[in-house]
Parts: C-alpha cells; structure tokens; sequence
C-alpha cells in the first residue's frame, strides 16, 4: 500500500523541492503541497468528512509555515486528526527544537537543506506510527488482522538519578510475570546500567548488532542475555565510547527486530538524547518521561545526584 504524503510549505522553492524527493520514495503517493495552515485544516477536513481513510498517512510541515505558527500547527492536527503522523520540516534540529516538536505531537523532525535518506526515513517512520495508530483506531483495512508485532515503550529520564532505569526494570518484569514475552533494552549508551541494576555480565551488547544487515532470529539471541526471570535483555556496550557505533539507522532495524518477535520491547533511553534514543522514542507506541521534585518527599532532604554510574 502507498504511503500518502501532504507536505505544508509557504516557500514555493521548498515546496517543488520537497515534491521532488518524494516522488523518487518508493510506494509514495505525493499530495500538491498547501500553503499554508488554513489550507491544510481545509484539506484535512474534507478528506475525513468523507471517510477516515482518506487522510494522508504523513503530514510535512515547515518551520515558517503560517498563520498558525508550526508548532501550534502539529499540535491542532495530532489533536483533530490523530491517526495522521506529523513531521516538522527545519533548519534547527538542535535538543530544544526536537523537544518542542515531540511535545507538540510531531513524529519527528527533517532537516534542512533536504536529503534523500533523512527524507525517506522521517517518511517510514512516520508511516508505521500512523498505520498503527489507525489499527488501534479500528479505521485501517487491515485492522482486523492484528499488529504484526509487539508494543515498544520507552523509559526517559528528565535528568539522572530520577528512577529511569528502575522504572524500566519494573515495568519490564512486571509485564513478563503477567505472561507477556519481554525483551529490556538499554539504550542508554553511554552509560548504560542495567546490567549492573540486574547484577548480570555479558559480553554482547546492542554495538553488536549495529553493522548487521539481515537480524535473524538466531543473530537476536545471540546478542541477548536471557535473565532468569524470562527477560530478554539487549544491554549497553561497557564501553560507552562504542555506544556512538548504534546509529538511528541501526537503532530503529534493531527494535523493529525485536518487537516482532517480542509483545513488549522496553526501552531504557537513559537521560540524555541521542541519535539512537530520539529514533526509539519516535517509534515507540508509548514514551514515558521520568522527573522527580527537588527534594525527596518522605525527608525533605534534597537528592543525591547520580552519575553514569549509578542506577538511574
């Protein structure tokens, strides 16, 4: 099935430009851009008043779009239209902006000047979400058929030492005992502790899987550890400087591995943002933010602070 794309760009230049790249994306389906946010509201509401389906699947909106500004924008469809995923198209691509366009609803952003790889990726990532988001909204054709795979949860801390991987431990035990296969994975690559939250050694890590073209089954479960309580675990390398090897790339291929063959993947993405750790929060079905007030609530004292080290 093609994915249907309506890109939302004011500049006329950017507009051919972006219905040029798309058009070469294999099973695409590329919209007339819209000019600006009244005209997408329009489009999109049209296309539901006549049947759900017809939405596009992907929605590109560029940073200077107007009058509604863009942020205000992907907030307004995500909450009208949530079964479309919304990509925010900018030239700042920096922590501050992805954070903004994550809590507006965006499914990720594109950067600019454009290139064909980010495009395609931003693309299929945004895609996947909004198919399955439509199977849960029971207005997909292949609603009927199951997902195909698991669910991806990812556990991210608002700084360190606020109970991520903790809360990622729990959550993932918790779903195993209620009978659920689980894989645990950290992705908190630079310093990465759920081997040691566990007390387990292992020698494989998520770097082993990186350079690897074609998962297997039998490659998967040689790079896990299988925990006694039924876990499967994907840990952090030991040595953090590797963890920069686990590109987005290689991160979206490994958790689309695991969550067909898992009903739940969890995600440890610890509290700093990387490439690989934004790429599973995109993709991921739900995306748990840990913070924790200044002081401790039972003491009053103020929190220790936590470092690599330290379970988080």
């Amino acid at each position: 099935m093609s994915t249907r794309i309506l890109p939302v760009a004011g500049d006329p230049d950017l507009a051919r430009s972006l219905v040029s790249l798309l058009s070469q994306l294999p099973e695409t389906e590329p919209a007339l851009p819209v000019p600006d946010s009244t005209a997408l509201l329009d489009a999109l509401d049209r296309l539901a008043s006549a049947s759900p389906d017809e939405l596009p699947e992907v929605v590109l909106v560029h940073e200077r779009v107007g009058p509604v500004p863009a942020l205000d924008l992907i907030h307004e469809v995500v909450r009208r239209f949530p079964q479309v995923g919304v990509v925010l198209v900018t030239a700042d691509t920096g922590t501050t902006v992805l954070t903004a366009a994550m809590d507006a609803g965006a499914r990720g952003i594109l950067p600019l000047p454009l290139a064909y790889d980010a495009l395609s990726e931003r693309v299929r990532a945004a895609a996947e979400w909004a198919a399955g988001m439509r199977r849960h909204l029971g207005n997909s054709p292949e609603s009927g058929a199951g997902s195909g795979g698991g669910r991806v949860l990812t556990v991210s801390g608002a700084k360190g030492g606020v109970g991520t991987t903790l809360t990622a431990v729990q959550l993932a035990l918790a779903a195993q005992a209620s009978g659920s296969t689980v894989a645990l994975v950290d992705l908190d690559l630079q310093c990465g502790d759920v081997a040691a939250f566990l007390d387990v050694q292992f020698r494989r890590s998520s770097v082993d899987l990186a350079g690897i073209a074609d998962l297997t089954p039998r490659v998967l479960q040689d790079a896990m550890f299988p925990h006694p309580s039924g876990l499967g675990l994907l840990l952090a390398p030991a040595d953090g400087e590797r963890g920069e090897e686990v590109t987005e790339r290689a991160a979206r291929q490994i958790l689309g591995a695991l969550r067909a063959r898992h009903d739940l993947v969890v995600v440890d993405c610890g509290s700093q943002l990387t490439a690989a750790s934004a790429a599973a929060v995109e993709l991921a079905d739900q995306a748990l933010l840990v913070v924790t007030p200044g002081r401790h609530g039972g003491t009053g004292r103020p929190s220790a602070p936590y470092g690599c080290g330290n379970a988080s």
